[in-house]
């Protein structure tokens, strides 16, 4: 089902990829900062749900699974690799310079660094979600799977401590927090609405949601319970994205200009931006946060200039940003 070009959707990625780097750049722990609390309640759950949206569900079908990766291989897997090499370097760097750099290259790849577990992320819902559509016929069916792996996996990673566990659990806390199969809800909700469009129709007072959405995070923030947590991070954000959607499906413009590039190069923006932010942490520092937060603004202001020369030159485009070469 092809979609025809909506600038809203690009737009929406700019602004998602900005939030991305915001709730990457302040420091403070997600349990003690309001704004990256507010951040996280839902911009990966939207990031995701947009991947499946996007994700085209009908090619994958007809082709095999090494065919599905391969149509891959260069916008997404090359550009990774090549990031997971580099940030290993970075890393060897700031933390294990006292380490055997080849142990080190192989632990990142096994453990990708930091940010860098969305990519193996994608590719794992990706192929679940191909072989969900190819074996299982029953919708009912399907939907009762996500649900329990994504909340099976939720619940390994925010209610159980693997630090307290035998050692041979360790593969599983691992697997979990590489993979975040609690994500796949989200993206298969994509799907869904990708291939049943005419559900995203305007329903009257549904945009309460987005008000009250915000309230409540911030109420939860305060008063925390994990009732209140699955419940934020399975139904309140749904019905966000399912609004989300609707707003955006219908729309019409051109979107903002510059929020239209960041979209449009999202995944080089994803792969390279905590570059200069890791940098920043070892060399400056967070003792003193004014000149933290403008060393942060001098090193993106110089990250998004390398980036924009990279988009000029249709080799570095591909391999660093994901984007392929025209023929």
């Amino acid at each position: 089902m092809a979609l025809e070009r909506n600038l809203g959707w690009d737009s929406l990625k700019g602004f998602l990829i900005l939030t991305v780097i915001l709730g990457h750049v302040v420091p403070e722990p997600l349990d003690d900062s309001l704004l990256r609390t507010i951040i996280y309640s839902f911009h990966m759950p939207l990031f995701i749900f947009l991947s499946g949206f996007l994700f085209p569900l009908d090619r994958a079908l007809d082709m095999n699974l090494r065919g599905l990766l391969n149509q891959y291989k260069n916008r997404v897997i090359l550009p990774w690799v090549i990031a997971v090499v580099v940030f290993c370097g970075l890393s060897i760097y700031v933390y294990d310079s006292h380490q055997n750099p080849l142990v080190v290259l192989v632990r990142h790849f096994m453990k990708p660094y930091f940010h860098l577990w969305f990519v193996p992320s994608l590719l794992l819902w990706m192929s679940l979600t191909r072989f969900l559509f190819k074996n299982v016929r029953s919708s009912a069916k399907r939907l009762w799977w996500v649900v329990f792996v994504s909340f099976l996996f939720y619940g390994l990673s925010h209610w159980v401590d693997f630090d307290e566990l035998p050692s041979y659990y360790s593969p599983l806390d691992g697997f979990q927090s590489i993979y975040r199969l609690q994500y796949w809800i989200f993206f298969i909700w994509g799907v869904f609405l990708r291939q049943n469009s005419h559900w995203l129709a305007p329903i009257k007072g549904m945009r309460w949601i987005y008000p009250v959405y915000f309230l409540l995070v911030i109420g939860n923030f305060y008063w925390n319970h994990w009732t209140l947590d699955w419940m934020f991070f399975f139904i309140a954000n749904v019905m966000l994205l399912f609004q989300v959607t609707v707003d955006v499906y219908q729309y019409r413009g051109q979107g903002v200009r510059v929020l239209n590039w960041l979209g449009m190069e999202s995944m080089g923006i994803y792969l390279w931006h905590y570059a200069c932010t890791m940098l920043i942490k070892f060399w400056v520092g967070t003792e003193n946060m004014l000149h933290y937060y403008a060393w942060n603004i001098v090193g993106l202001a110089m990250t998004f200039a390398l980036l924009y020369l990279f988009t000029k030159n249709k080799w570095t485009h591909q391999i660093m940003m994901g984007v392929l070469m025209k023929r």
